[in-house]
């Protein structure tokens, strides 16, 4: 038996919906995770955004009755439910497996599918003011025939027709009503690249159902299910810096996904030293990949539309990378109890380095076990990264209450194949 777990959380100071992650309306999928048939352990996490405040939630999926996700509770702080398995697509297919999620407060939304415990990940949902018409899919390759890349749409609304340009320059068109779910699995390519269009905002979620990295050769190599939802085009050229966080004594790969590239696009990295801005033709499909590395990254241009995904070797997961413009002041989490195979927790947070003895953890200074300086032109952030062992909520604050710094989780079990995962706490958008 499957299921699907989602966490959903509050944040903690009383910012607008129409500017974070946190929101009132959420529409879910599930891509497939790994092997078809396997059993998954998953669970629902839901944290109030503010202490002991109550909330009204409903979870609902009009069409799959069965599958209990038809709920309405109150809670006060944190409440735990799951949901079957049988919302999970599993092929190239079309299914009316969309679920909505509605609060009377504001909530982050965190979706977690494992199997067992060699396989799993975790996204952060985006609410529905947070949606668009527009997007260009951040999946990965396949590891074998049996494991596909993939990524998968909710519509939002009735009469949504949808447009996909693939990278090997076939087209196809679907109109999907309310509720409805396309999901498409490529066990013959990756999926990154292509570029979906519609009349109506929709959700996309993307990933590979056990992906490895093309150049991991570490000892326990192995492939691992991935999925983030993916940030729209907005269309709106800006300045976008994006710090990527060093990953505790971990390689990983990023790549800049962009629609349009009217612009150089800059990156540096640990194992590149000096700086490279890239040009159209540096990317193939929309896409660039950067070499293997660790430590820090950055990319950076004045006037663009695009976004980061970090790909974590060995265990792998994958994580879209929020910019500095998204960071928030405060945030508020709690660990999937989910993960349970004994895997090491961690948060790292991308602070500016003249304020990051100001960061609390649960309302006190904690011990961090790295800190490292952020490569040039980012020289005066650091990224700070803690290990947490408390699976209930917790709470990260800064003592002077008004800095933005970044926050991500992630986790994975040292010297071991057991699943691992990660993804952005929350983050502000429509910059």
């Amino acid at each position: 038996m499957r299921k699907v777990a989602i966490i959903v959380l509050f944040q903690l100071l009383d910012i607008a919906a129409s500017q974070t992650s946190y929101g009132r309306q959420f529409f879910l999928g599930f891509p497939r995770n790994s092997d078809v048939g396997q059993s998954h352990q998953i669970s629902i996490d839901i944290v109030t955004r503010v202490k002991a405040q109550t909330v009204s939630l409903t979870i609902q999926s009009p069409f799959q009755h069965g599958l209990n996700a038809n709920k309405t509770l109150k809670f006060t702080s944190q409440k735990t439910f799951s949901l079957s398995d049988g919302y999970e697509l599993h092929f190239t297919e079309r299914d009316r497996r969309g679920v909505y999620v509605e609060a009377n407060h504001d909530v982050a939304v965190f979706v977690t599918n494992v199997q067992g415990d060699n396989s799993g990940d975790t996204y952060a949902a985006i609410p529905v003011q947070g949606l668009g018409n527009k997007y260009v899919v951040a999946a990965y390759e396949h590891f074998d025939f049996s494991y596909p890349s993939e990524f998968l749409i909710v519509a939002t609304q009735d009469n949504t027709d949808v447009h996909m340009s693939f990278p090997n320059g076939s087209r196809f068109t679907l109109d999907l009503q309310k509720y409805d779910v396309y999901q498409e699995s490529s066990p013959r390519g990756d999926l990154s690249g292509t570029v979906i269009t519609s009349n109506n905002n929709f959700s996309l979620f993307g990933g590979a159902t056990c992906g490895e990295l093309k150049n991991d050769n570490g000892p326990f190599n192995g492939c691992d299910f991935m999925v983030d939802q993916i940030p729209p085009l907005n269309g709106n050229n800006r300045n976008i810096e994006v710090i990527i966080p060093e990953i505790f004594h971990q390689n990983y790969v990023y790549r800049i996904y962009s629609g349009n590239v009217t612009s150089q696009i800059c990156h540096r990295n640990k194992t590149r030293g000096q700086a490279e801005c890239l040009q159209s033709s540096d990317f193939n499909h929309n896409m660039y990949e950067s070499t293997m590395t660790n430590g820090t990254s950055a990319v950076y241009c004045k006037s663009a539309d695009f976004f980061v995904a970090l790909y974590k070797d060995q265990q792998g997961f994958m994580m879209i990378i929020p910019s500095i413009d998204q960071y928030l002041t405060s945030y508020r989490f709690l660990i999937p109890s989910i993960y349970s195979s004994g895997q090491n927790h961690y948060i790292a947070v991308i602070v500016p380095t003249a304020e990051k003895a100001g960061i609390m953890i649960n309302g006190q200074p904690d011990s961090p076990i790295a800190s490292t300086l952020v490569v040039s032109p980012f020289e005066n952030y650091t990224v700070v990264t803690y290990r947490v062992s408390n699976l209930h909520v917790n709470d990260v604050t800064h003592s002077a209450g008004n800095v933005k710094f970044g926050l991500f989780c992630y986790g994975y079990k040292d010297r071991s194949p057991a699943s691992a995962y990660g993804f952005a706490i929350g983050f502000a958008f429509g910059m």
